[in-house]
């Protein structure tokens, strides 16, 4: 059962990446009036990069705030944290692309990258993590 959850967490996340460009493309047609995005690589690592750990962050909160007692509304606010994280860390992550490692000098970008990575994934582990054993305490 547990299992299917992941699945359905990774879901939500894609679908939270589309929602965060289809946002993102709205954004960009009333500010600057074009089609077209107006940035860089670093942007769309930075959204992605953002969305993961916001999605990590405030899914740990949740499944650390339920503990033990995991009812009720946990499980349907558990896979839907991506859409969450997308709507809150996938704009803050845009700006630190643009802003941190679009503008980084060239040597230390690889470790800033890698050491971005790392963080996301740990955090995405610890929401998972957590959330197993939220599921496996109720």
């Amino acid at each position: 059962m547990f299992g299917f959850a992941i699945f359905s967490v990774l879901i939500n996340l894609l679908v939270g990446l589309v929602l965060l460009f289809c946002l993102i493309f709205i954004v960009n047609l009333i500010v600057y009036r074009s089609l077209k995005f107006h940035r860089t690589k670093w942007n769309y690592f930075g959204s992605i990069w953002g969305t993961v750990f916001a999605t990590s962050v405030l899914g740990i909160l949740w499944n650390l705030s339920q503990g033990a007692d995991a009812k009720y509304g946990w499980y349907d606010n558990f896979i839907h944290m991506p859409l969450y994280g997308a709507l809150f860390g996938g704009y803050l992550g845009w700006i630190m692309g643009e802003q941190i490692l679009g503008k980084a000098p060239k040597n230390t970008r690889p470790w800033l990258v890698g050491l971005s990575i790392a963080i996301a994934l740990a955090a995405f582990y610890g929401y998972l993590y957590t959330g197993l054993v939220s599921y496996g305490d109720n």
